[in-house]
């Protein structure tokens, strides 16, 4: 006769290392990953000056690649640099990520009222 139960010891035993390993890859710099660099959006966000909800916005939108990796919601950060060098400006430049926030709102806010 056993002392404990095997299969609960198993269903815990994999839930402990489910948890460890999530924690792990949340702890991983976006660089270890792949050749593709998949940052998380708060990281991101923070490095560029721009809400995560307007990362979230371009995902949705299929202007940027994004995937979830450990838990976490990563951006592919060659994705977010095209669409960053992509000329939408009038002088045929560039635009900043601040600026491309503001023009989206702007459409945001007309596509409302129409």
């Amino acid at each position: 006769m056993s002392l404990f139960d095997e299969q609960a010891l198993r269903a815990f035993l994999e839930q402990v290392v489910e948890n460890a390993v999530k924690k792990a890859l949340r702890s991983v710099p976006a660089a270890a990953i792949g050749d593709d660099q998949w940052v998380r959006t708060a990281d991101l966000a923070t490095q560029y000056s721009i809400a995560q909800g307007t990362l979230r916005r371009w995902i949705r939108q299929g202007r940027i690649e994004a995937k979830l990796i450990g838990g976490s919601l990563r951006v592919n950060r060659a994705s977010f640099e095209r669409l960053l060098a992509m000329p939408h400006g009038a002088e045929g430049r560039a635009l900043s990520p601040e600026e491309l926030a503001d023009r989206d709102e702007i459409r945001e806010r007309r596509s409302k009222k129409a």
